[in-house]
């Protein structure tokens, strides 16, 4: 790999590799739980919908980080479980 970069005049420092998909970071991805939680506080059935589906992307994630963590995992999803029950059942569509 070094000779690759010799023979093009560079060296390995001066290459810096880019990722091929720009994918937002944690920032895009703690935005929205807090932004549904606003709208719930307010009432907002479009943001009701917005809280359904982080909390069922947390659950699925969840469930992936099962054998990492199974205590820890099993917890949140157990909360995940009870916030997706809640949502669902106590809000009207008014």
């Amino acid at each position: 790999m070094l000779t690759r970069f010799a023979e093009a005049g560079k060296s390995p420092e001066s290459v810096r590799l880019t990722p091929l998909i720009d994918l937002p970071g944690p920032r895009g991805c703690v935005f929205f739980p807090h932004l549904a939680g606003a709208g719930i506080w307010a009432r907002s059935f479009a943001a009701v919908w917005v809280g359904v589906l982080c909390t069922a992307v947390n659950l699925v994630a969840q469930l992936l980080f099962m054998p990492a963590r199974p205590l820890w995992s099993l917890t949140i999803a157990a909360l995940d479980v009870l916030v997706l029950h809640a949502l669902i059942t106590h809000v009207s569509p008014e």
